[in-house]
């Protein structure tokens, strides 16, 4: 009898208020970075890939699992990557300026969806990036897609859950960008082109 109700109070902090919307404040933390010999100056432009729903970064649910009110970011999310990307480019010694090499990121996921347990519930963010690299000449020079995830077990389904793990997410895919020695010497001039072809985009809204 106990374990029922210790079951249904945590059904019960996980859904929360699930019928009212969540605005939250997507927060990054930088991946470490030391800086790159021979950086060059780099443009930068973010794109929205998704196409409906572009602010919407989870959903809270009840205590079945279902989704219900939205969790929006209170920033657009290419505006939230726009200043990840450059604050990781600006750590290596690639300053952003105008008329750098020229570099474009798709935003194609940026998602959190919660899952419900019996005494608690879980967060998954995937976040899943384009970069292309053009060569001067309107070319690209370099073309690939990484995907960040991150996981957390959580007791409420919020606003501040959903914003901390998609911050992960994207905290995992661009350490995997800039880990990729291919994508940092393309930025240096040094490499020769490579075009990967992108991987498959994930939902518009997840």
């Amino acid at each position: 009898m106990i374990r029922v109700f210790a079951g249904l109070v945590a059904i019960s902090m996980l859904a929360g208020c699930a019928l009212s919307e969540d605005v939250a404040t997507v927060k990054y933390v930088p991946t470490k970075a030391e800086v790159v010999a021979d950086a060059k100056p780099v443009g930068l432009t973010v794109v929205d890939a998704r196409t409906s729903d572009r602010n919407r970064i989870s959903a809270k649910i009840n205590g079945f699992g279902t989704e219900m009110a939205a969790i929006r970011s209170d920033k657009d999310v290419p505006a939230i990557v726009t200043d990840a990307f450059k604050t990781e480019l600006e750590a290596r010694g690639f300053h952003v300026q105008a008329g750098g090499r020229p570099i474009t990121v798709s935003v194609n996921q940026f998602y959190n969806q919660y899952g419900a347990g019996v005494f608690s519930g879980t967060a998954t963010a995937d976040v899943n990036l384009t970069v292309a690299v053009g060569n001067g000449s309107g070319a690209p020079a370099f073309s690939q897609t990484y995907a960040g995830t991150a996981k957390k077990t959580i007791l409420m389904a919020n606003g501040s859950n959903a914003a901390e793990t998609v911050a992960s997410a994207l905290n995992d895919a661009l350490a995997k960008m800039f880990a990729d020695p291919a994508f940092v010497a393309t930025l240096t001039g040094k490499a020769s082109p490579v075009v990967a072809t992108p991987a498959a985009a994930g939902s518009p809204t997840s």
